[in-house]
C-alpha cells in the first residue's frame, strides 16, 4: 500500500475515533457536568424527575443514618470516582484534539492509549449490557441502566473502529517512512 493511501486511512480512522472521543468529552463537560458536581449525574436521560439538589438530599439521608461516617466516606469515594471519570473523559477529549495535530506517522502511541483505555471502559459497559458477566457486577443495575449501557457499547464500538484503524495505519505509515517492511 502506498504512503498516500496509508495517510488517508490513518486520517479517516484518527478523525473518526478521536472525533468520537471529543464528542464524549463535550458530552461530559457540557451535558452531564458531573465533573463539577457529582449530583449533576441527574443530567443523564435515565435519571428523570430529579434535580441536583434533590439528589444531594437523597445522599444526605444515607449519611445521616446508621454508620453515618462510613456511609459518608463511601459516598465520597463514589462521587469522587464519578468526578474523576468525567475528568478523564474531558482530558482524553483534549488529548484527542492534540493527537489530530501531530503527523500521521507519530499518532500510533496516542491511538494505542485511547484504544486500550477505551477497551477497559467498554468492558464495563459490556458487563452492564449483559455481554461480559465475568467483568464484575453492579448491584444497582436497572433495566434502564442496561439499555443505556447497550447504547454506550455501540458508541464505543464505533469509536474503536476509528481508533484501531488509525493506529494500524499510523504504525504502517511510520514503518514505510522509515523504509521498514510491513505486510498490509
Amino acid at each position: 500500500m502506498d504512503a498516500s493511501m496509508l495517510h488517508l486511512i490513518c486520517q479517516i480512522g484518527s478523525y473518526w475515533g478521536c472525533g468520537l472521543m471529543i464528542v464524549m468529552a463535550l458530552f461530559q463537560a457540557f451535558r452531564c457536568r458531573h465533573l463539577l458536581n457529582p449530583c449533576n449525574v441527574v443530567n443523564f436521560d435515565i435519571v428523570e424527575d430529579l434535580t441536583p439538589t434533590e439528589s444531594e438530599s437523597m445522599f444526605q439521608k444515607v449519611v445521616d443514618g446508621p454508620k453515618a461516617e462510613a456511609a459518608a466516606n463511601m459516598l465520597f469515594i463514589m462521587t469522587l470516582t464519578c468526578r474523576l471519570e468525567s475528568a478523564c473523559f474531558v482530558g482524553m477529549g483534549l488529548a484527542a484534539i492534540g493527537t489530530l495535530i501531530i503527523p500521521v506517522e507519530e499518532r500510533y502511541p496516542a491511538l494505542l492509549v485511547f484504544g486500550l483505555v477505551g477497551a477497559v471502559a467498554m468492558s464495563v459497559s459490556l458487563n452492564h449490557a449483559g455481554c461480559l458477566p465475568c467483568f464484575g457486577k453492579n448491584p444497582f443495575l436497572t433495566k434502564a441502566g442496561k439499555k443505556e449501557s447497550q447504547k454506550i457499547v455501540i458508541l464505543w464500538t464505533l469509536t474503536h473502529l476509528g481508533l484501531w484503524t488509525g493506529f494500524i495505519a499510523s504504525l504502517a505509515a511510520r514503518a514505510e517512512a522509515k523504509g521498514e517492511y510491513m505486510m498490509m
